[in-house]
């Protein structure tokens, strides 16, 4: 994912208080964007299929930077950056 942030800043600037979306299952790239979330300082909207959700207490530990959504709709809505993988 750090290909994705550093375009990011060079081309939007600053990921702080921005506004992120995930749209696919909830795997080892979704908490790579939680994490980096926690650490950037920016939100982040998870959209994963039923069942394929990431693991409850790293959405826990991350309430204040990570949500789980319903739909992809919800996640994208006033993203910044949308970022996708398998939908399972």
């Amino acid at each position: 994912i750090l290909a994705d942030l550093q375009t990011f800043i060079e081309h939007r600037g600053s990921l702080k208080g921005k506004i992120f979306a995930w749209i696919g299952d909830g795997n080892n790239m979704c908490n790579s964007y939680i994490h980096a979330a926690h650490l950037l300082g920016f939100q982040l909207n998870i959209a994963c299929p039923y069942g394929f959700e990431p693991d409850p207490a790293l959405l826990e530990e991350y309430k204040h930077c990570a949500t789980l959504v319903k739909t992809a709709e919800d996640a994208a809505t006033g993203a910044h950056l949308i970022a996708t993988d398998v939908w399972t």
